[in-house]
């Protein structure tokens, strides 16, 4: 089982409390995590990665991933996705209809994040998710805040219910977003959580497992192609200087 959504302690979680849930989840057999790490605001040319997967020894073998996610608005930011290349996972949350058009079709990302624990400003259509889905991009649904509010439950609900919708089911990862470890439940208990928002056992299984391992994949595909462009570039530059 994946989950590709812990809070780094650097984004509003304590050192110590972030090890006791990577502790915690690996008891609840989690085989493979993501600490995350959130940006809002401007991105520089490069974002440093804080995450250090060597930070607690787990009783069980446990891989632990680092993860960036970006707060995206139109009006703050340049989207200098290059910087995130020190992080295995790259996220994008935007906050606009427009913005999610946008990363939906046209964004090289890993994973399309929404924040389901308030009123979303706009309607998710079948014909946009489906672009994303179909370009490798999953769309996470993060359930730790239906846990600790109601209204956030009654967001999260309708959120993700009418993402599942919108995609048929297909292309979603469910993911805590926890930051404390009375938030993290087991896998058995995601699943049948996931049947409120419309999936299916079997859906909901995919979306913490094959699903989750398609989303790292993509990662190092995307990493990769990255690298050779840039490999290209350095090697046209280096032709160029020679022959002047």
């Amino acid at each position: 089982m994946y989950d590709l959504n812990v809070l780094w302690h650097g984004s509003g979680v304590s050192e110590n409390e972030m090890k006791k849930m990577i502790i915690f989840l690996n008891e609840l057999g989690y085989s493979t995590i993501a600490l995350n790490y959130m940006v809002y605001g401007k991105i520089g040319k490069k974002i440093t990665n804080p995450i250090r997967p060597d930070i607690v020894q787990c009783r069980k073998p446990m891989r632990i991933l680092s993860r960036v996610t970006i707060v995206l608005d139109e009006g703050s930011q340049n989207y200098n996705l290059a910087s995130t290349d020190a992080f295995d996972i790259l996220a994008v949350r935007p906050t606009t209809e427009k913005m999610f058009q946008h990363v939906c079709t046209s964004m090289d990302v890993d994973i399309i994040s929404l924040d389901m624990s308030q009123r979303l400003p706009f309607y998710i259509k079948h014909s946009t998710v489906g672009i994303a889905i179909t370009r490798g991009i999953r769309l996470e649904i993060c359930y730790a805040s239906g846990i600790s509010d109601t209204n956030c439950r009654k967001h999260l609900i309708c959120n993700a219910s009418a993402l599942v919708r919108a995609t048929r089911g297909k292309g979603i990862i469910i993911s805590s977003e926890a930051s404390n470890l009375i938030y993290c439940r087991s896998g058995y208990d995601v699943i049948n959580l996931s049947t409120f928002w419309g999936l299916s056992q079997e859906k909901g299984r995919n979306a913490l497992g094959k699903e989750a391992r398609s989303v790292i994949i993509h990662g190092e595909a995307r990493k990769n192609a990255t690298k050779g462009i840039i490999k290209l570039v350095e090697n046209e530059i280096l032709q160029k200087n020679n022959k002047s």
